[in-house]
């Protein structure tokens, strides 16, 4: 995720999106904020695990941060075999048949259709159920762009040709213990909430993930700070409070603190952190942390 930014990926998400949105093809501003302190400039920027064109194509602010760094961190690594790992890190829960509830069974079933006939769950029968709920949030996504590379993958890919230096914050096994933790019954209610919020999206015709990528490319963390508060408006309040203190809150802090590490360990070159957008928000995100550390973070424009 594990797939990385999973804040974007677990459960399909009801967006406001704003006028900021319009107004970033006039005006591009990137996601991307500047460390001061070091010999070089480092640089913080938020990503989202999608592909496409719109998403992909860096802004020339970006271009420039990305070619003047000597190294590239993505929050896993995004090399073949971590990815391959991380696939494989889905499968080896129980049959699905007998630990859903029948019909929580044949609705994910029938959400598999309705993306594609061709689609079933009896292929997937293995995957651990926080697995489906990854899935079956992404897989229509996915089958628009059939193999190509979300943005942080990009990124990545880009900085390993060019013979930087290049890893992760974190590891996939830390990425997918968020999940591990929580028990059968809660991964099958975050199953059910996540077809609520498909469903509900589909009848009011909406397309989440494109209302998602409209949201990211404003430019606006006050537009994805409003996103994050009205979505998985189906799940119990306090399986969502623990949900949310684990994918963002905690890893905030061991991202800053590693990124702050790495910042100490190589003071003479030129660091690009790219994670997911949703971590870089508010007095827990990794932008106020890291400035807690005595760094200067600075927003960089087109301008």
């Amino acid at each position: 995720m594990l797939l990385p930014s999973l804040r974007w990926l677990v459960v399909p998400v009801v967006l406001v999106v704003t006028l900021s949105a319009a107004r970033a093809a006039d005006k591009p501003k990137p996601l991307l904020w500047r460390i001061e302190g070091g010999a070089k400039p480092s640089y913080v920027f938020g990503t989202i695990h999608l592909s496409g064109k719109e998403v992909t194509t860096l802004s020339p602010a970006t271009q420039r941060a990305v070619a003047s760094a000597d190294a590239l961190y993505t929050e896993i690594p995004m090399d073949m075999a971590t990815q391959m790992k991380a696939a494989t890190g889905l499968i080896g829960g129980e049959s699905l048949a007998k630990v859903l509830p029948k019909d929580l069974y044949a609705r994910a079933d029938a959400e598999l259709k309705r993306i594609n006939p061709a689609l079933n769950l009896q292929p997937l029968d293995q995957m651990k159920i926080w697995g489906l709920v990854v899935t079956i949030s992404l897989i229509e996504e996915q089958l628009k762009n059939p193999g190509a590379l979300p943005l942080d993958a990009v990124l990545y890919t880009k900085a390993q040709g060019a013979g930087k230096q290049v890893g992760g914050i974190e590891t996939m096994e830390e990425q997918a213990g968020l999940f591990e933790q929580f028990s059968k019954d809660e991964q099958i209610a975050m199953l059910r909430s996540t077809l609520d919020d498909m469903e509900k999206a589909r009848k009011e015709g909406r397309n989440p993930m494109d209302e998602m990528r409209k949201a990211y490319l404003s430019g606006d963390l006050a537009s994805l700070d409003k996103l994050l508060n009205e979505w998985m408006t189906g799940f119990d309040q306090k399986l969502l409070a623990r949900f949310m203190d684990a994918l963002l809150t905690k890893r905030n802090h061991v991202m800053a603190e590693r990124i702050g590490e790495k910042l100490k360990a190589s003071p003479g070159k030129g660091l690009f952190f790219a994670i997911g957008a949703g971590h870089l928000i508010g007095e827990e995100g990794v932008l106020k942390l890291i400035e807690k550390q005595g760094l200067k973070v600075t927003r960089v424009t087109e301008e």
